[in-house]
C-alpha cells in the first residue's frame, strides 16, 4: 500500500519512491527532476513504447537559478526508459515473438522495431540508432560466447532489420 500511497495510483510505482524514501530514512540529499518525462514515439504508444528522463543534475542546477517564475527550462536528456519492454536477455526469443507477425502460414517472418514506424524520432533524439546499440549489446551478451540456438534467430532479425553489421 505503500508505494500506491506516494505515487498516488500512477503506472509504474516503485523505483522512484524507494529511493526517495530511502535517501530520507538515511538522511541523504535527494532530488526529484522537475522536468516532466517525455514519450520516445509521441505519436503513438507502441508495444516498445518508452520515455526520456530528463538529466537530473542539469535539472537542479536549472531550477537553483530560478527567479520565482514556473517555467522548466528543456533538459538534456539523459535516460531512454523503456517501461514497456523488458530487455531480457535470457528470454530474447519471446521479444522476438512480439516483434514478429506472420500474413501467412508458412511465409517468412516479418520483423518490426521495438519503436514501432517512428524509430527515427527516437534516432533524432538519441543522436544515434538506440536500438541499434540495444541489439548489438544483446547479441554480445547472449550469442558472442554461445551457440544457443536461438541465437540464429537473433541474428537473422538483427540483420534484416538492421543490415548486414552485427
Amino acid at each position: 500500500y505503500y508505494y500506491q500511497l506516494h505515487s498516488q495510483g500512477a503506472w509504474g510505482s516503485g523505483d522512484k519512491e524507494t529511493f526517495t524514501q530511502g535517501a530520507v530514512v538515511l538522511g541523504n540529499p535527494f532530488w526529484q527532476v522537475k522536468q516532466n518525462a517525455v514519450m520516445l514515439t509521441p505519436g503513438e504508444i507502441h508495444y516498445g513504447s518508452g520515455i526520456w528522463q530528463a538529466d537530473p543534475e542539469l535539472d537542479w542546477k536549472s531550477n537553483q537559478k530560478k527567479t520565482g517564475k514556473r517555467e522548466i527550462p528543456i533538459i538534456t536528456t539523459m535516460f531512454a526508459h523503456l517501461n514497456r519492454v523488458k530487455f531480457d536477455t535470457r528470454r530474447l526469443n519471446s521479444l522476438l515473438d512480439e516483434l514478429t507477425s506472420k500474413t501467412k502460414e508458412g511465409e517468412k517472418e516479418e520483423w518490426s522495431r521495438i519503436w514501432g514506424p517512428d524509430y527515427n524520432s527516437v534516432v533524432k533524439k538519441a543522436g544515434y540508432d538506440l536500438e541499434k546499440v540495444i541489439w548489438e549489446e544483446a547479441i554480445k551478451a547472449t550469442c558472442e560466447h554461445s551457440l544457443l540456438d536461438e541465437c540464429e534467430r537473433i541474428r537473422n532479425y538483427y540483420d534484416t532489420v538492421f543490415g548486414q553489421d552485427a
